[in-house]
């Protein structure tokens, strides 16, 4: 089950929620305050915090009763932290929200519950763990490993795609690893985490990322030569160039380049 697919299902049902959701015998429910929002079970408060999301159906999970929610500041810097809230016995227990901004999903178990965030080349996933007995608690983290199978033969899966996510292609994130080497890598990986967009263009993909001083990276991919094509600057700096020099792109990664520049 997705939390966020949750979460979703929760604003869509607003005026349902507006009624108290019953946690065998319990009355819970969220309600507007003077900070935000609240966390009330039986009338009195749980938590409290700038938006508060709760899933509308309570799960079984280890012989406790559960609800699954989100709470958090609002806006989009930082996702809401996932909770649970407990019935063991006739005492309910809250436990969260994490403190992460990761996009978590989560997976109910029979005896646990986890929400784990998809890693990628420039960050290693969150996992939690919730347990009746143990709580609500960080494991180890998750790390990224490109697919080998995914390559130049599955580029159209690249379409709106993030161009931080060509390195979840295995073949095309060795070659790029091989024309940046290790300290340049950990540089373009590093920019490319930006805000960024990209999709399927002329001569095969092309996406870029940028930060707010004005540094930027791109990567083109050119599906006739099957080579990536990679540029990225700093403020106010030089543009670099892998391949090193434009005389050694190809003619569709040049026209890709200009167009990207010219739009910018």
């Amino acid at each position: 089950m997705n939390l966020r697919l949750a979460l979703a299902a929760w604003l869509a049902a607003t005026p349902v929620l507006a009624q108290p959701i019953d946690l065998n015998g319990h009355d819970v429910e969220v309600v507007d305050t003077e900070a935000g929002q609240a966390l009330l079970v039986d009338g009195v408060k749980a938590h409290e915090d700038g938006v508060i999301y709760l899933d509308a159906l309570p799960h079984e999970v280890g012989g406790a009763t559960v609800l699954i929610g989100a709470a958090g500041s609002g806006g989009n810097s930082c996702n809401a932290g996932p909770f649970v809230l407990s019935l063991q016995g006739e005492a309910y227990r809250l436990d969260g929200p994490a403190d992460s901004c990761a996009y978590l999903e989560q997976t109910i178990g029979t005896d646990a519950i986890d929400f784990v965030s998809e890693p990628s080349a420039a960050w290693e996933g969150q996992h939690w763990r919730w347990t009746p007995g143990g709580g609500l608690v960080m494991l180890d983290p998750v790390a990224f490993s490109p697919d080998p199978s995914r390559g130049w033969d599955q580029l159209d899966e690249l379409e709106a795609a993030h161009p931080l996510d060509v390195f979840r292609f295995g073949p095309i994130a060795d070659q790029m690893h091989m024309l940046l080497g290790e300290e340049e890598g950990d540089t373009f990986v590093d920019l490319l985490s930006g805000v960024g967009s990209g999709g399927l263009a002329d001569p095969g993909y092309m996406g870029s990322a940028h930060e707010m001083d004005g540094s930027y990276a791109v990567v083109i991919l050119d599906a006739a030569t099957r080579q990536p094509y990679l540029a990225w600057a700093f403020a106010g700096g030089e543009m670099q160039t892998r391949p090193e020099g434009l005389e050694s792109w190809s003619p569709g990664a040049i026209r890709a380049l200009k167009t990207w520049s010219e739009a910018q």
